[in-house]
Formats: structure tokens, sequence, C-alpha cells
């Protein structure tokens, strides 16, 4: 039986890939989540109500990390997944000019 769970960004947006991760790793869906959007996710359950997630982070979409590895979602809650495990932005890098 499945579930329909959703995330949504809060602090900023941020590229989210979410696996479903019951009864194995069996699928993966994510992409850019805006403040406050909702990004919907089908998943398997194990009481029909409950399932278990995988949920990484990434400010550009293509360096990942986690967020959480073992997440335990619950058919039609919310879920925010909020900034505290993206990395740290690099510090912007300012050109000088030189005097003409």
């Amino acid at each position: 039986m499945a579930a329909l769970v959703n995330f949504t960004a809060v602090q900023s947006r941020k590229y989210l890939r979410i696996t479903d991760k019951f009864p194995t790793v069996s699928h993966s869906d994510g992409g850019l989540v805006e403040i406050g959007a909702v990004f919907p996710f089908k998943v398997e359950t194990y009481d029909g109500e409950t399932g278990t997630v995988k949920v990484e982070v990434s400010r550009d979409g293509t360096n990942f990390v986690s967020h959480d590895d073992e997440m335990q979602v619950v058919h039609e809650e919310l879920y925010p997944i909020d900034d505290s495990k993206l990395p740290v932005p690099p510090p912007e890098t300012k050109t000088q000019q030189s005097p003409t």
C-alpha cells in the first residue's frame, strides 16, 4: 500500500532528492523546491500509513548531502526541510577593477 507525503522547503529554496527505502531502496524523485511550495512524493508503507525515506538536499542540484537517512513519514503529512544540513555556500569573490 502507498502513502502520499509532502515536503516543503523552509529558510531557502533548495533541491530535494527523496528516496523510498521500504521495503528496499526502490525509487527516487526530486527537484528544486521554493520556500513554502509543496513537493509530493509517493512512498510504500509497512502499515498502510507509515513509510521510510532518505532525504537529500543540495543548493545547486548536483552536490547532494544527506538531510535524514531514515525519516519516518506518514500519509498526507507535511515535512518542512530546513537548511541545517546544506553545505555552506562558497564566499562570493569580488573582482577588483584596475584604475584607468
